[in-house]
């Protein structure tokens, strides 16, 4: 009786597992990106809980949503292609996802607003990081430009 009890246990527990392994359950890491595209920086704002948007000169704008918890808009300005981002949750490379030159860093003051940490990606772009009413933000050139461009750029950003 004992053998039969202990044969079905291991069937039923068999069959359990089974059952289970068609159930898939997708873990979203921050190395995945899964993005949501809305229409404009209201709206981006409203979706994400906080306030981003581009400079009013800026071109090409293009606006997303990253895992539910990243601001991301890209768009070029003075013909340099830029990509901002923002979250109340990440920081540093997890929010900007670049290579950082640590060899490379520089601040720079944003008169009282903030002060921003500048750094060189392994693919010679520059990157600005800095904080702000509990948000962190990044701004990322696609190629190298001078820290003039960035202070004009963060100047007009940083409220």
């Amino acid at each position: 009786m004992k053998k039969i009890f202990v044969a079905l246990f291991a069937v039923l527990i068999l069959l359990s597992n089974t059952a289970c392994s068609d159930n898939v359950i997708v873990d979203v890491n921050i190395n995945e990106e899964v993005t949501a595209q809305p229409d404009s920086a209201q709206t981006l704002s409203e979706q994400i809980g906080f306030d981003i948007s581009a400079p009013a000169t800026a071109k090409n704008v293009e606006y997303a949503i990253i895992n539910d918890t990243i601001a991301q808009i890209t768009f070029s300005f003075n013909s340099i292609i830029y990509e901002y981002r923002a979250s109340k949750i990440y920081s540093g490379s997890q929010l900007h996802k670049k290579t950082l030159d640590e060899n490379s860093q520089s601040e720079l003051d944003i008169g009282q607003r903030a002060t921003v940490e500048l750094y060189r990606d392994t693919e010679n772009g520059l990157i600005a990081q800095w904080s702000a009413g509990g948000t962190n933000y990044s701004l990322y050139s696609v190629k190298n430009v001078s820290e003039d461009a960035i202070t004009e750029l963060c100047d007009l950003l940083i409220p």
